[in-house]
């Protein structure tokens, strides 16, 4: 039986995901280790072919460790979020949706556990503390304009504010779907 993938923007991606990344890296680096081990074992030397082979898929298994922090460090949007986005939205059928997205800029890094968009508009949820929500929506607005597109961006830090601005996207008339599709293709290509 195959398995259900999710794709990014949907609930669950990031756990999935982690799980992946784990699984992947625990797997690159005991190949490499068996080869190096193997080598050894028939050559009685370090100084064999399977040890440069080793040390080389060293370099992928190093990359996909790096991949795999930056998968452990975020979480996505959790239950009680999910459950209460769930209970005051529904199933967002009027506005384009995503969940566990995280923007990276220079300086900071910003997981957004909900976003949506309609009409040129942007708009997510971000609850961490001391978090500089002027400068991600600004960084957003600045990656839209580079790919050709421009959007009201407004990243919340309450829940009841966000659920409330949410409502109030999902009673506008769809009248720029297309372009709508287009600044969340770029919401994910941008996003971890």
């Amino acid at each position: 039986m195959k398995k259900n993938r999710l794709t990014k923007g949907n609930y669950g991606y990031f756990k999935q995901k982690r799980k992946d990344e784990i699984l992947k890296t625990i797997l690159m680096f005991a190949v490499s280790l068996s080869l190096f081990f193997a080598g050894y074992n028939v050559t009685g030397q370090k100084a064999n072919v399977l040890t440069v082979v080793a040390v080389l898929g060293m370099l992928p298994s190093s990359k996909s460790a790096v991949s795999m922090i930056m998968y452990l460090k975020y979480h996505g949007c959790g239950s009680e979020l999910f459950r209460k986005l769930s209970e005051s939205v529904g199933q967002f059928e009027h506005v384009l949706h995503a969940y566990d997205l995280v923007f990276t800029t220079y300086k900071v890094n910003y997981e957004v556990p909900s976003v949506v968009v309609k009409g040129g508009n942007v708009c997510g949820i971000c609850q961490r503390k001391n978090c500089d929500l002027n400068e991600l929506n600004k960084h957003i607005s600045q990656l839209l304009t580079q790919n050709g597109l421009k959007a009201n961006v407004k990243v919340f830090d309450n829940l009841d504010t966000y659920i409330k601005r949410v409502k109030q996207l999902e009673v506008l008339e769809m009248t720029e779907e297309t372009k709508d599709k287009e600044i969340m293709h770029i919401l994910h290509q941008i996003s971890l």
